[in-house]
């Protein structure tokens, strides 16, 4: 036989209020309960009738002014039902008390009491900034300006162990992909506003432009040797966040955009070269006959055309040393179509 004791979910106030928040007086029991939730010449835990009612009223905390519910979810919010509708306490009571909370706006609560549904201690906010006055905000306003102030003085790794964040949230701060409603500190002599954001836009269109960091020039060949990434031996570059290819990049820069439906063929025949010089907008057809991998010339193809019935196509390949299937190509038109 379990031996535990009840514990009674109302406890009989020492003052006599009544917990439904009405403010009367409760009448004195005359009599135990076995639950515990009346005792014999003690207040009891309501007024007749007013139970029902508790778990949609509040008390009034003297210290704070808070109007606190009794009942709340595990997350701190009370809902009510209003209208035949759940809803939140503190918005309802907000808006019979204020008028309606405006679009895209949340309610700050400024004594940071979840349960509170006074409406003086209600503020309508963005949610970003809600959710950055919350209390899982790890970092302040206070903090993210003093973060991007930071920049270029202390490194990353040392902000995220000094706000005990990671290394990604002092960088997306830095960067403006988050916090972007707080505006980097004036600096002096700088009248401006600009946020860390719009700073960073501007610090990466100067880096994108053509300068001597991103490749070393080779005194034989004139050639701009790019010194990052490369696929399949081009150069690759970020612009307004898409990759694309450094020499075309730098040619654009330096000359103008590229013909439409045409190719840049190196002229110096160095793939990671960015130097715009070298450069020639060409056909697709054009650049694959100039590269290194073509082991025909013009004259060979069109001699290759005239021996067509004359020649098999393995004497064909054995006499040019290329395999059957280009000879193949060649005499039925799929490749060199521009060679008559």
């Amino acid at each position: 036989m379990s031996t535990a004791k009840y514990i009674p979910k109302y406890t009989p106030p020492e003052d006599g209020l009544c917990l439904c928040g009405c403010g009367q007086i409760t009448p004195i029991a005359k009599q135990n309960h076995s639950t515990g939730s009346r005792i014999k010449g003690k207040h009891v835990a309501f007024c007749y009738g007013h139970k029902a009612k508790s778990s949609e009223t509040y008390q009034v905390d003297p210290e704070t002014g808070c109007w606190v519910f009794q009942r709340h979810r595990k997350d701190g919010y009370a809902r009510i039902t209003r209208d035949g509708k759940r809803v939140y306490a503190h918005r309802w009571y907000y808006e019979q008390a204020k008028g309606p909370i405006p679009a895209e706006m949340d309610l700050d609560h400024l004594c940071s009491n979840p349960a509170c549904c006074n409406p003086d201690h209600l503020e309508p906010v963005p949610t970003v900034m809600n959710i950055q006055r919350g209390r899982s905000a790890v970092l302040t306003v206070e903090q993210v300006q003093e973060i991007r102030m930071s920049k270029g003085k202390v490194t990353q790794r040392e902000l995220a162990q000094r706000y005990n964040v990671s290394k990604s949230t002092i960088n997306f701060i830095r960067m403006g992909r988050t916090w972007k409603n707080v505006e980097s500190p004036k600096t002096e002599g700088d009248g401006s506003s600009e946020t860390a954001y719009e700073l960073e836009k501007m610090h990466r269109r100067k880096r994108r432009s053509v300068h001597a960091e991103d490749y070393l020039v080779d005194m034989d060949t004139g050639c701009w040797i790019w010194q990052h990434h490369l696929l399949h031996g081009y150069g690759v570059i970020t612009s307004n966040r898409r990759r694309t290819q450094a020499h075309r990049y730098y040619y654009e820069q330096t000359k103008g955009s590229i013909p439409e439906g045409m190719i840049l063929d190196h002229l110096c025949r160095n793939r990671s070269c960015v130097n715009p010089d070298h450069m020639e907008p060409v056909t697709p057809a054009t650049n694959n006959q100039r590269g290194q991998a073509t082991k025909l010339t013009i004259d060979q193809v069109r001699e290759i055309r005239s021996l067509k019935g004359k020649m098999t196509y393995l004497q064909l390949a054995g006499r040019y040393s290329v395999s059957t299937s280009t000879i193949r190509f060649i005499l039925t038109g799929r490749t060199w179509k521009n060679i008559i």
